[in-house]
């Protein structure tokens, strides 16, 4: 394996892995081509910063489901990407606190069957494992597949394909034992459901040479904590080993306001595992609406040793800025672990998560360095497009320009890969601008700025050919609203072939789009690319477009 300063160094000079695929799948037609649509100075900058209450992720954005795991020094983490292509990232850090992407795990258009799926369907919490010189990844993926193994030597790659593993349910896990190895996962009770978000928790033994399931599937956990109490959808587990206790934790609640972490333990692997008298573990649920600085719907936790010696959870949350409503996606959070007695509490009941990640020493001792730029090589790595290309589309020409050649494929078609290549929203408060360069030939071609929350959930800046004349439009497709078509708001004239310099804004109230400094008339209420809203499990991703007719 290599180390990880070389790790690094491949990340950054590798500039080919801008999107983690291969560059023949990758390569656009040369700027200035015609019908190329060109993206310059591109600038995405955060214009809201949390105040000095707030508890802030470690992983900003779309980034939900974390799993980590510890060898040696290192750590890895990788998160769900649904249908978002590359996917898998996987993240190294030393401390836990600051996270730098090494890699995708899904980074082959011809890996997985994406076509067609919406956009939060597709790759499902990955979980990542170590053992005996090789990584491994589980993961489910809805509708293409099922659940599947991927492997690697080094972390940041390459990945095998999948294989393809024989069981139904969501979220498998490894824990590894005395040379063997389990898959602990989510699935459908093994008689008929009591209720719809009825589930149970099954664990098979694997097998690491063969990579396939052996023996019986038994049932550790039956319908959660409460089965009588109907409650919803045990999932994500893990498998833990303390004081020759076998810890099982799982998320619970769904994955809304009442998402939560709870605990289960027995003597022996196969159980029978016993509840937590004081479940959950984790949950934001019994706080005040109205509070400062809210972080809900946590849970879908792992537990890891820290550098300190510590248990630590990694674990999804949300930050609102209005009610419910949050546009940046599930995010991945860090906080200590209390197992001073004999069950793991991540937080106890009625308690606003923690500053300082729980730990004040700990977090005085860490350095928490700035996010990497969108436009540095390792910030290119987390630039996705919705599902797996079709052609051949983009080519970075500079450090903030792109050039991408328009498909036939528009934004909101949920069966085709558009021309649309974006970064994850990572605060409340964002301007993404650029000065596009593009021609349009016939009515309906359009390059511009997309934030994009779901197919038929997305705000369009940009120009567009209209019965034979260049405008800069302002559109927005919301089928809860404004049923499902695209609906242009606002337009101004433009020149045809000219450069414009295109921003769009998005705030906790609406999301405006300025072309040469000239508010274009109309604006989009932000709830409207909110998660809650749109009911969508990822983030708003925001980035550049093109289409031709």
């Amino acid at each position: 394996m290599q180390t990880v300063e070389q790790i690094m160094m491949r990340a950054s000079v590798t500039l080919a892995l801008a999107l983690a695929a291969a560059p023949a799948v990758l390569g656009a037609a040369p700027a200035g081509t015609p019908g190329v649509a060109l993206f310059s100075d591109l600038a995405y900058v955060e214009r809201s910063r949390p105040s000095a209450g707030a508890v802030t992720p470690v992983l900003p954005g779309f980034y939900p489901d974390p799993s980590v795991v510890k060898v040696g020094r290192d750590y890895y983490l990788v998160n769900s990407t649904f249908a978002f292509f590359p996917g898998i990232p996987v993240f190294h850090s030393r401390d836990l606190v600051n996270w730098r992407q090494i890699g995708n795990a899904i980074n082959d258009p011809t890996t997985l069957e994406l076509k067609g799926m919406q956009s939060s369907r597709g790759v499902y919490a990955p979980d990542i494992s170590y053992h005996d010189g090789t990584f491994y990844i589980l993961n489910t993926c809805r509708e293409c597949g099922g659940n599947f193994v991927i492997t690697a030597k080094d972390p940041a790659g390459p990945w095998t394909r999948p294989v393809w593993l024989n069981f139904e349910g969501i979220d498998p896990a490894m824990f590894f034992e005395g040379g063997k190895a389990y898959i602990v996962s989510n699935g459908l009770p093994p008689y008929k459901q009591r209720y719809t978000s009825h589930r149970a928790l099954y664990l098979q033994e694997f097998d690491l040479a063969k990579l396939a399931l052996v023996g019986p599937r038994r049932v550790l956990n039956d319908g959660g904590t409460n089965l009588a109490g109907q409650s919803e959808f045990i999932e994500g587990p893990h498998i833990y080993k303390r004081n020759s206790w076998y810890y099982l934790i799982g998320a619970e609640g769904g994955t809304r306001f009442n998402h939560s972490e709870v605990a289960f333990r027995s003597r022996e692997l196969w159980g029978p595992y016993a509840a937590f008298p004081g479940n959950p573990i984790l949950t934001q649920r019994d706080l005040p609406e109205g509070r400062a600085d809210p972080v809900t719907s946590t849970g879908h936790a792992a537990l890891v040793e820290g550098p300190d010696g510590g248990t630590w959870a990694l674990f999804l949350g949300t930050r609102p800025y209005r009610g419910d409503f949050y546009n940046t996606g599930r995010e991945t959070f860090l906080t200590k672990v209390d197992w001073s007695g004999e069950w793991p509490i991540i937080q106890p009941h009625a308690t606003p998560l923690p500053q300082h990640f729980g730990d004040p020493a700990y977090a005085a001792s860490v350095t928490r360095r700035p996010r990497p730029s969108p436009f540095s090589a390792e910030g290119r790595l987390g630039w996705m497009g919705l599902r797996m290309p079709e052609q051949s589309f983009h080519r970075w020409t500079g450090q903030r320009s792109i050039a991408i050649t328009p498909s036939d494929a528009r934004i909101g078609d949920i069966g085709r890969s558009p021309s649309f290549l974006a970064w994850r929203q990572a605060a409340t408060d964002v301007t993404f601008r650029t000065s596009v360069h593009f021609t349009p030939r016939r009515d309906g071609d359009a390059a511009g700025i997309v934030a994009l929350q779901k197919d038929d959930f997305y705000v369009f800046c940009g120009v567009r050919r209209e019965n034979g004349a260049d405008r800069i439009v302002l559109a927005v497709r919301d089928s809860k609203a404004r049923g499902d078509q695209e609906v242009t708001l606002g337009r101004l004239p433009a020149r045809h072939g000219a450069t414009q310099k295109l921003a769009l804004h998005t705030d906790a109230n609406t999301i405006r789009c300025t072309a040469d400094g000239r508010p274009v008339p109309g604006a989009v209420p932000s709830e409207t690319l909110s998660s809650t809203y749109a009911w969508s499990f990822v983030g708003t991703m925001i980035g550049v477009y093109a289409h031709r007719s």
